[in-house]
Formats: C-alpha cells, structure tokens, sequence
C-alpha cells in the first residue's frame, strides 16, 4: 500500500482529521459517501489558451470564466486572471481582445487567490450597444472607493467593476471607450468580486431584463476576525447585489438601484443587496423551471462545507452563523448539529458535500442541448480543486430540501474512464463549467489552459447511428483470485457498419486494454466493475459495465486501521487512552498492534496508555498488521495544551527547516526515503524523487496553511506539520 493510499484512505479522512483544532472541522459533517452515477461526460478538446506575455508569476494560463459573445457570430470570450480577455472563433483559435494592463497602472494579478481580471459579462444588447462589463483587482488606495468594510481597520486591495463600449463589433482588439461602475475596498487578497452576470430569460419589458448580478465574498473578513464585515445588511460584503448598471441613481451616480430591491429606503442597509449572508458567493447559474427563473448560487465554504443555494429576494443565507445545514462556530472554527429550536430565519442549501469529497464548490448549470439525452434535466457542479463532477435534477432542487449529490466519470479524449483528478497534470484541477446559447457545456481547467466540449457517448445525427456496446465474460461467474477472464464485444454494433474501437477499464486501477476481445487476471478479492467503451469512426461511443466478483484467499486482504483517543484534548502532563476495537479484517486474520505516540514513545496491544509531558501537536500513528503480512495505518492528529517542551532535535530520519516556510522547504535526510506533501483532505501536492542528503521542494505555489511533510523509507513512515506563509 503506497503513503498517498495510506494518507488518503486513512489521515485525511474527516473521522480522523478532526481532531486537529487547526482545521476546526467536526467529524465527518456528512458521513455518507457521494456515490458515482452511470453517467459518463466525454470530452473533446476545443482550444487551449497559453500562458500570456506578462502573464502570473509562475507562468500559466488562468482562465476563469468563457461566455458565448451574443452577437449571433458563434464566437467565445475568455478572461484570464492575468489580466487578458479573448475572444475564440468557431475553431477554437484564439486572439487577445483586451489587455487589461494597457488601461489599469495599478492593476495586480498576485497575489493569485482573489485578484487578476475576473468576470465579465455582456450586455442583453451588446449587439446593438457594444456594452459589456468585466471585474478587476487593484492595488489598495488606488482611489477613493465608494464601498468601505464596516470594519476597515484592514484593507487590503481594491475591486473595480468597468463599463466597456466597443466602436466596432468586428474589430480584433478593443476600441472605444470605459467607464468606472464602482470601486470596493476589501479587507484581504481573497474572496472579492466573483460572478457578475444578466438573467438570460428576462425579456425586454420585464422588471429583471438589463439588471446585473454581482456577486462580492466576504474578502476574508471571517479568517481575519473582522467578524462585522459579514452577515449583515450594512456590510456590502458577503452578499449578491442587483443593480441597473445603465442607471444614475446611485450614490456615485454611475448606476443605478432597482426601486424592487428588497432593502432600498431601509436605513443602514445596502441598497444594492438582493441576498446577503455569504462567505464566497463564486458562481452563478440562472435556470428555468416550470416556467419560473430560478437563481443559483455556490457558495465556498471555510473548513466544512460547500454550498449550492436557491436564491431568495432579501434572504440570508446565514454565514457566519451557520455553514451548509450545520451550526458554525467562529471561535473554533467547527460544525455542528442545528439547535433543537432553529429560530433564526436562514435559507439553506439545496444540495450540499463536505470537505471529505471536495474542499471548493465549482457552480454549473443545467443541460439544456438536444444532443446528449442522458445529460437532459442533470444540473452540473464540480470541486475546483479536486475536479469530481457532481450532478443532480434540476426538478429535485427545492428550497427546503438537500438533494444526494452523484458523480460522473469522463470519458478522456483519448477513451479512457478515469475522474479529472487523474487526468489533469497539474497540483490543482481548477474545474470551472461555461454554458453556451444552445444549452451545451463547456468544461474547462484554470491552470491548464483546457476548454472541453462534452456529450453523453449518444448520437442525434441523423446521418450517423450511435453503435451499441455489449460484452461477454467467460468465465461468467467469479472465482478465487488469482481469476481470469476474458471479454469479448463481438455482440457491440453499429448500424452504419462503422469501424469500431474497443477500450476496456476492468476496475482495479489496471492498464485501459483496446480490442474485441481481451485477457485480464485478477490478483485480489473483491467486486469489480469491467467497462466497455465502442467508438465509432466518427467519434460517437457508447457504454455498458458488468460487476465480477471475486472472491478467495490467495491473495491476501490487507486489514483497516481504526481507533479512538480518549480524552480528546487536555492540558499536558495529560494521560490518554488509544483503543484498536474498531479495527477489522475481511478474512478474520488475527491482528497485531503498534503503537507511535508521536513523541519518540511506542507500545503495544489493541489497547494501550500514554502520558503526554508536555504540550504541543503530536501524530498518533496505529499500524495494525494481520498474520500474512498486510499491514493499514492510521493516524491522529492529537493536540496537547499547557507548556511547550524545549526544542529537541529531530531524530526521526528526517530534518526540515524553516518552519513556518514562505518559498521553500529545505529537507535532510540521512536514509534514503521519499518526501511528499499532502493538504488537508489528502491530494498529493508535492513529491521529490528519492532524497540524497539535502533536497529543496520549492513550495511557493502552494496557499498560505497548514500542510503535511510526509517521509517515506522501508518499513517506516515519518509525518510532520508544517506551516506555509
């Protein structure tokens, strides 16, 4: 079993995690797993947008939101963080339309969590008017804002939102004339001005057409204890505002305030509100349903949550009170259980998954394409670092109600099943999602630079007929492993007698194998689900699985881990209790347990006793090992209050230093071994290769927190915390 299976099976899961205060999150919000569908997004490339000329500072493309131009002329526009906005033509290939550093000295794209040029959005008249409107960050007294922090003893950048009018539709690069809408202060470098966007459905007439949504986080209000910058109606933080961006009556009088907002003429209030209570109100999502417009919104959580929210005119959707359908406590920073008598008057979320699945909610929209049938009705969201794509019904999101999220597997270019996590090369997916006029979306990955057309695998050509995937496994019952089989699709068709590809996923994370037939063994017990993949010459697929299962000894089950610490925290000298009892293994071995207490102490036993001496942050590391030999870790991360011992020195293979870092770690080891860092929920953020004395991990792209150096040599594991500045 490699240390990321290890980690990630075991650390990083909630039930173990939790008990680190540094990540305040409450054990396991959401206990049950969010299961995979049998729906498969296949992808085709469309175009990549490169790194710009005076691009960020590590050198990559960081594409955050594509939008059809609607000027009937099939073209798309992209904005990069770095501050460039594209237009695509119809083939994909791309021109730089505006440079956001030729209009804005005091433009800054780092650092790159919450700056750089971010949205845009055109006017439901662009092609008769020529207006459209984008976001931007830049530096901190700039100029005067007209929107301050109710708490502005810290302030950190400035977001501006422009009034662009283009002289010529046709015209390559930019050319006409801007104009400042409104310039915010924001407490920190994160969680500015998100989404801004028009409702697509409103017609000329209604109350709603040509009034722009915009959506403005809490800029790290709450990470920075300015605590009377969110949940409130006089803070324009936190919040979704509406307003006529072609109006006058504003305060700076270069917009305007729909008279229907739900706080205009409320004294103290922010006018310009329609819903409040956010901590990152990221995307936005308009649909229709039933002939009623409905509005969505993903809200980033802290350390627990990740929202989807049904928006109501003048709702508060309860941050900092409340995160997802949990109480939130800002002092530690935890979840838990609603109150017995839930008085406050708060809007939760539809659909909702914890920081065991994702860390950072990626709104999409429904499919609304004639093509793809199996995507119909399915409103799609993903995580944006992770990349999992999440689905649910349009038709089941109810104010009231959380609906059970799924995921869906791609379909690679090169018809491969796989998830984006292992598809994308990079430390971070970055998954976003575009829709277009006809009601396709678009997937596409920050860093990378990727824009995905998708579909289902099905055809609505009407010259062209979708083949049909069928297989046989002989043997068609399972057996004791080693077991093997053999597939055959000589039963898939094509009725237009097209040349057909074969690719086989047998489930237990071997080799893709192409051809009709095809041999694989199984070395090890369990169900495993063997998929087919036919694509036609035309690039049309279709999909059919069948579950084997084997079953036998011959290969041996490695046990799980699992234990209990009891007390959970105390003040130092501090004697707990480690339990084993929940430990298990599928063939009824008998176990043997070790024990690492983190401070250079052992023992032995399915139970056992420690007395910490000392305050501080110590790994409680359980290996449980069965009698053929397989072994599964666990680990704790246990915190000790009281005084801290004197420094030692490191004697547990490994010497790293600084800590807290800023740019680099530098490592010693004096054994051979692996280093690798992992985040909170276990992705793999940085590995070396094999250490020879001294070694550097560059460590400057990663965020500012709370990471695990993890070093591997035989037979030992060593762990450590590590903070990054």
């Amino acid at each position: 079993m490699s240390v990321f299976t290890i980690l990630k099976n075991s650390f990083f899961a909630a039930t173990t995690f939790a008990c680190l205060p540094l990540y305040g999150q409450l054990s396991n919000p959401i206990p049950t797993p969010i299961p995979f569908s049998d729906l498969r997004i296949h992808l085709s490339e469309f175009a990549q947008i490169p790194a710009g000329i005076r691009g960020h500072v590590d050198n990559r493309a960081r594409i955050n939101m594509i939008r059809e131009i609607p000027d009937e002329s099939g073209r798309l526009a992209v904005i990069d963080l770095n501050g460039y906005l594209y237009f695509l033509d119809e083939e994909g290939n791309h021109s730089l339309y505006l440079d956001f550093r030729n209009y804005f000295t005091k433009f800054i794209d780092s650092p790159g969590k919450g700056t750089g040029s971010g949205a845009f959005a055109f006017h439901p008249e662009y092609a008769e008017n020529g207006i459209f409107y984008t976001t931007h960050a830049e530096q901190r007294n700039t100029k005067t804002a007209d929107f301050i922090p109710v708490d502005n003893s810290r302030i950190e950048l400035q977001w501006v939102i422009t009034r662009w009018q283009t002289n010529d539709l046709n015209a390559p690069v930019f050319s006409g004339t801007k104009k400042e809408l409104v310039r915010m202060d924001f407490t920190t470098a994160i969680h500015g001005t998100q989404d801004i966007s028009f409702n697509p459905y409103a017609k000329e007439g209604d109350p709603d057409y040509g009034l722009l949504y915009i959506c403005n986080g809490e800029g790290g209000a709450s990470e920075a204890g300015k605590y009377r910058n969110v949940a409130s109606k006089r803070s324009f933080m936190g919040s979704v505002w509406r307003i006529d961006p072609e109006g006058s009556d504003s305060k700076n009088g270069n917009y305007g305030i729909p008279a229907d907002n739900p706080f205009v003429g409320e004294a103290g209030s922010v006018e310009e509100i329609w819903a409040y209570g956010f901590r990152n109100p990221h995307r936005m999502a308009f649909e229709q349903r039933n002939g009623e417009i409905l509005l969505f919104i993903g809200d980033i959580g802290q350390h627990n949550i990740e929202e989807v929210n049904l928006i109501e005119k003048g709702g508060n959707y309860g941050w900092d009170s409340r995160e997802g359908t949990f109480d939130y406590n800002r002092n530690d920073k935890k979840v838990y259980p609603l109150p017995a008598a839930d008085n406050q008057e708060f809007y939760y979320p539809v659909a909702q998954y914890d920081h065991s699945e994702g860390v950072a909610v990626s709104l999409g929209f429904t499919w609304l394409a004639n093509h793809s049938p199996r995507f119909q009705g399915q409103f799609f969201l993903g995580d944006i670092l992770y990349g999992d794509i999440f689905h649910a019904p349009l038709e089941a999101l109810e104010q009231g109600k959380q609906y059970p999220l799924k995921k869906a597997k791609i379909i690679t270019p090169a018809g491969t099943e796989t998830v984006f996590n292992d598809f994308v090369k990079e430390n971070r997916v970055d998954l976003r999602f575009a829709r277009l006029n006809n009601g396709e979306i678009l997937l596409f990955t920050k860093a990378g630079g990727h824009i995905y057309t998708i579909n289902d695998g099905t055809s609505t050509n009407p010259d062209n007929a979708t083949p049909r995937a069928a297989f046989s496994i002989t043997p068609g019952e399972g057996g004791d492993a080693p077991f093997t089989v053999t597939v055959n699709a000589s039963a898939s068709s094509d009725a237009d007698g097209d040349e057909l590809e074969f690719k086989w996923d047998f489930g237990d994370e071997s080799e893709v194998q192409q051809g009709e037939t095809a041999t694989h063994t199984f070395t090890r017990r369990g169900s495993f689900t063997i998929s087919l993949t036919v694509t036609d010459e035309n690039g049309y697929s279709d999909y059919a699985s069948r579950v084997i299962n084997v079953s036998g000894n011959t290969v041996n089950t490695a046990p799980t881990a699992r234990f209990t610490v009891s007390p959970e925290t105390g003040n130092a000298p501090l004697l707990i209790t480690v339990d084993a009892t929940g430990s298990t293994d599928a063939e009824d071995d008998e176990l043997t347990y070790t024990w690492d207490f983190g401070d250079e102490t052992e023992a032995a036993g399915v139970t056992a006793e420690h007395t910490y001496s000392y305050g501080g942050e110590y790994i409680i590391t359980l290996t449980v090992t069965d009698g053929k030999g397989g072994s599964d870790h666990e680990f704790h991360a246990f915190q000790v209050k009281g005084v801290t011992a004197a420094a030692k020195p490191n004697t547990t293979g490994i010497k790293f230093w600084p800590n807290p870092a800023t740019n680099q770690l530098t490592i010693f080891s004096d054994v051979p071994g692996k280093a690798s860092v992992f985040d909170n929920n276990g992705k793999l953020l940085l590995n070396s290769e094999e250490l020879a004395n001294t070694t550097v991990l560059n460590i400057s792209t990663l965020p500012a927190g709370i990471y695990m150096l993890v070093f591997e040599e035989t037979g030992k594991i060593h762990h450590h915390l590590f903070q990054k500045r």
